[in-house]
């Protein structure tokens, strides 16, 4: 399946944990960006330019057991895992997008919602 250049990655914790999980990613050079109009998903920027060098682009998420931001990841990653069909449709779509908005974030992802959502019924 194609995909962007950019890792996405789900820290899961307890959700009690949350404070201690934000204090240390911010010691060792992350920032908290809030949840980004995504309930229970918080989402994290690498600000240490000597560690940003280190790793490949990435989204970094913290969600809690219960998220369901969480459980909807990992169900559409499971849905596409077993259909490819639907999986090949979602990399054309996200290759007209990323050629139509590559400079617009939210566009692209509004474009992407056109599958995701039937898909996610």
């Amino acid at each position: 399946m194609i995909t962007k250049p950019i890792i996405d990655i789900d820290v899961v914790i307890q959700k009690s944990h949350f404070e201690e999980t934000k204090t240390r990613l911010e010691e060792i050079g992350f920032s908290h960006l809030g949840d980004l109009r995504i309930a229970g998903r918080e989402a994290f920027d690498l600000v240490d330019s000597v560690l940003g060098c280190q790793f490949p682009p990435h989204h970094l998420y913290v969600c809690d057991t219960e998220s369901n931001s969480l459980h909807r990841h990992i169900a559409f990653r499971e849905y596409l895992r077993g259909h490819p069909n639907a999986a090949d449709e979602y990399s054309k779509i996200k290759l007209k997008l990323v050629k139509r908005h590559s400079r617009d974030r939210e566009k692209y992802f509004r474009g992407k919602d056109s599958l995701v959502r039937p898909l996610m019924k």
